[in-house]
């Protein structure tokens, strides 16, 4: 094959991954912010929402997962997750940060609303880790950068007598 072609085939499988993990940031920020709109209002604490902090969110959540999922779009070996694992646990940094400043202040809440709170709180954390899995998975699909092609058909296998 061509140079120019493997060349191309690989700024094609890069811009999928740029493509993939602007996506998952998009939709795990996206989801994380509202979520933290939940606990909130749970809370009774001054439901603020500004368009800088959601845009905040959201960009932090995007700069996590690009740089690990063009990694994944242009190396198909072992270990190619490993970036996007590492970026998404720094974000349980801000993520704690956040919980602990806005949930020192609450006082007066009921047992459901603290289970309410810690739900939703819990589905933050559980989307900061789900984050790499989506990500590789578009990565996937979108740059096919999944395992190496089958050398063999799929299917079963026919004796031959």
């Amino acid at each position: 094959m061509p140079r120019t072609d493997r060349l191309l085939r690989l700024a094609r499988r890069l811009a999928a991954g740029l493509v993939a993990g602007v996506a998952a940031g998009l939709v795990c920020g996206g989801l994380a912010r509202v979520l933290m709109r939940v606990v909130s209002v749970i809370s009774d604490d001054e439901p603020e929402f500004s368009w800088s902090g959601t845009i905040f969110i959201v960009l932090l959540f995007v700069i996590a997962a690009v740089p690990g999922a063009v990694l994944a779009a242009g190396y198909r070996g072992r270990g190619r997750s490993v970036p996007l694992v590492l970026m998404s646990l720094l974000l349980w940094l801000p993520a704690t940060s956040i919980a602990s400043s806005d949930l020192s202040q609450v006082v007066d809440m009921t047992p459901v609303e603290w289970v309410g709170v810690g739900l939703a709180t819990a589905g933050i954390y559980l989307l900061i880790a789900a984050m790499p899995v989506l990500t590789l998975r578009l990565v996937r699909s979108w740059a096919g950068a999944g395992r190496p092609a089958r050398t063999r058909p799929r299917g079963d296998l026919v004796s031959s007598h």
